[in-house]
């Protein structure tokens, strides 16, 4: 099977710009700003960004994969801390795919304050493991965990400080409700697209620094010339380019291949899309780093929030081969990933 991977269509292109126009106004990129969230979330909503991955009443999906990875991409480049990945994109696909129709469950999601459980480590979904937590749930008040087939519901306590500074964890306060079932290929689909929307926010997050850091080197004098010109820099700004356009391929791939309902083919190109990601992302962030020399290890510059937020993408459902499980497929998988 083989896919020419080309540029954004015109829809997609619309939403994009549309997008970005809105992240450029994002007020929340830090955790702790109250008002910036609401204010956020009540904009992507009312342009019915936050329900791309929601149903009409035939079961018709309100957007493609490739539109929600698109949304996801660019409030990843602005820093959102709205939540926005596991709010409109994850919670929305595990109520689907799990056919939760508790009505408070709805409600909450409309509202968004359903946030998503995950193991101690992040590196697998949560619920059993001893000190589960709500990753990036700065606004939620419950959360939905999923294990062994069955959905749960929990209440959330206060939040905690990470390693990213512009996402909160919440820890769990309450015991698990058992709300719903999950077939065993709906988990698969669901495990593939949160391994995607992982991807994507990180290839937001590292595109957005590396253009900031070409910037930097047209205008930064060196020598009497611009650092730019300097072929080591050249190199570093070129490979971190071609990483990050090597990995929006493969998010394409494995939105395509989501959306075509071969399941085998979609889970082995969202397991690679995330392993290439965890890699490819933080050599950009880093790369960018040298280009930015010593202001880039400043609190005030942004790029140590770059690179906390893209750590801890890497961490989200796993990191290497060691990912969150998807099917395994029948082709072998030279890499490991399956």
């Amino acid at each position: 099977m083989s896919l020419v991977v080309e540029t954004d269509s015109a829809e997609e292109g619309l939403v994009r710009s549309t997008v970005r126009d809105i992240a450029r106004g994002c007020t929340s990129r830090q955790k702790s700003d109250p008002d910036g969230d609401p204010r956020c979330w009540a904009t992507l909503k009312g342009t019915g960004l936050t329900d791309l991955r929601s149903r009409d009443s035939a079961g018709a999906r309100m957007g493609s994969t490739t539109d929600a990875l698109i949304v996801l991409e660019e409030m990843g480049r602005s820093l959102c801390g709205g939540a926005l990945v596991p709010r409109a994109a994850l919670v929305p696909e595990l109520i689907h795919l799990a056919s939760i129709r508790d009505s408070a469950v709805l409600e909450l999601a409309e509202e968004g304050k359903l946030g998503l459980v995950l193991g101690s480590d992040f590196a697998s979904f949560g619920h059993g493991a001893g000190h589960d937590t709500a990753w990036d749930a700065f606004p939620a008040s419950h959360a939905l965990a999923v294990r062994d087939g069955r959905v749960y519901l929990v209440d959330l306590g206060e939040a905690t400080t990470m390693a990213d500074l512009t996402r909160a964890e919440r820890t769990i306060d309450g015991t698990f409700t058992d709300i719903a079932s999950i077939a065993t290929d709906d988990f698969r689909k669901f495990a593939c697209f949160a391994l995607l929307s992982m991807a994507a926010d990180a290839l937001g997050a590292s595109e957005e620094i590396l253009e900031l850091s070409t910037a930097y080197a047209k205008d930064r004098v060196q020598y009497g010339v611009a650092i730019g010109t300097f072929q080591a820099v050249q190199h570093l700004l070129a490979d971190s380019h071609w990483r990050l356009d090597v990995l929006r391929s493969s998010l394409l791939y494995g939105a395509w291949a989501l959306d075509g309902g071969d399941l085998p083919e979609a889970c082995e190109a969202a397991a690679a899309a995330k392993s290439f990601a965890n890699e490819s992302t933080s050599i950009a962030v880093k790369n960018a780093m040298q280009v930015f020399g010593g202001i880039s290890i400043t609190w005030e510059h942004s790029a140590h929030l770059h690179l906390r937020r893209i750590l801890v993408d890497q961490a989200v459902l796993g990191t290497g081969h060691h990912l969150v499980a998807c099917p395994s497929s029948s082709r072998e998988s030279a890499d490991g990933l399956r």
